[in-house]
């Protein structure tokens, strides 16, 4: 067919992950109605944003779109089915993280073909000002569009245009190219590749502009795992979800010169990578001459262990003998952030894994 050959890989993409994006339909103490949007992310889990529901009644969660499943072929040889547009019911929740614009809820799985998007890896604390620039993106939600009769699903492509940080937020956000618009809000964002960057949260502004004029703002889906495993005790590896967990501690900082340039950007760091076989450890700082005193503060601390080092150029990379503890490193690798924060550095993020202490 002259039309299936001209499906665009983002078509394809949207028709794949359509029927995991939801609309919420709410109506706040003075009866005004609203409408946002939420997206599946597996075990009948689905994350919107907080402001969607925060202090509004939610009257219907459901899908618009028909799903054409494969399974397994019945007597007659047919393999294909369809699952129409469906009212969901939540069963668990709704939650909403203290701080963040992100909530998340369960609803009742009826059956098993309910599509769920595929969760990005990536964390705000590893996140540097240049990844996923320029990258092609689906936002999918549903903004309203006057004189519909029913809530309309919307799909908009964009790029990524840049990463930043807001005051009001611990997670890093992305700008879209996409116009916002309300109706967006609690939508998702997927790359090219098929995974979920991340969801709509905002439009910023000034004043009391326009929702249309604002820029479309992201967060990162890493708040949105972090919640969902919080109170629904997800296993990461389960949602397809590849985390580095030998990293016992990492700790990035950044002092007021490079800090007010960009805040995606560190220029000091302590690392420890300890994974019950392999033990090494890491301190940058862009400052030569707070390096070996950084090293001796880590030394300092378990002084029997520190067996070689190496010294590269605004580096020192140095390894131990036996097997030090991890609350001993921990303890080392929080001396050394001390120290730089005596010299003007302060705490940019921090990456830290404690499955190695044992209670």
């Amino acid at each position: 067919m002259a039309y299936e050959n001209n499906v665009t890989e983002l078509q394809q993409l949207y028709a794949q992950y359509a029927g995991a994006v939801a609309y919420v339909s709410v109506v706040n103490a003075d009866g005004k109605a609203g409408i946002g949007s939420a997206f599946h992310i597996g075990d009948g889990i689905f994350v919107t944003a907080k402001h969607v529901i925060e202090f509004q009644t939610i009257v219907e969660v459901a899908t618009t779109k028909r799903i054409e499943v494969t399974k397994d072929s019945d007597q007659y040889g047919h393999n294909t089915c369809y699952i129409s547009p469906r009212i969901i019911e939540i069963i668990e929740g709704p939650y909403e993280h203290a701080s963040e614009d992100v909530a998340v809820f369960r609803v009742e799985l009826v059956d098993k073909f309910l599509p769920k998007v595929q969760l990005g890896s990536h964390t705000s604390h590893e996140i540097q000002d240049y990844e996923f620039i320029l990258t092609d993106v689906l936002v999918i939600g549903y903004p309203p569009i006057p004189f519909t009769t029913t809530p309309n699903q919307v799909v908009a492509s964009g790029q990524v245009n840049a990463v930043i940080d807001v005051r009001h937020s611990e997670y890093v956000h992305f700008v879209l190219s996409t116009m916002a618009r309300g109706g967006f809000s609690g939508g998702v964002v997927m790359t090219k590749s098929g995974i979920a960057l991340g969801l709509v949260t905002e439009s910023l502004g000034t004043g009391s502009s326009l929702v249309e004029t604002g820029y479309m703002s992201v967060m990162s889906i890493d708040a949105a795992i972090e919640l969902a495993r919080e109170k629904f005790d997800i296993n990461l590896a389960e949602f397809g979800i590849c985390r580095d967990l030998d990293s016992l501690i990492e700790i990035k900082m950044v002092n007021d010169s490079l800090g007010r340039l960009n805040s995606r950007l560190y220029n000091a760091c302590v690392y420890v990578y300890d994974d019950d076989r392999d033990l090494f450890m890491e301190i940058h700082c862009d400052d030569q001459s707070l390096l070996h005193s950084a090293y001796e503060v880590f030394n300092s601390v378990s002084p029997t262990y520190i067996v070689e080092s190496m010294s590269q150029e605004n580096l020192i990379f140095f390894q131990a003998k036996g097997n030090p503890s991890a609350s001993v490193l921990i303890t080392a690798a929080n001396a050394v952030k001390q120290f730089f924060e005596n010299a003007g550095y302060k705490e940019m993020s921090i990456k830290k894994n404690t499955w190695q202490i044992k209670a």
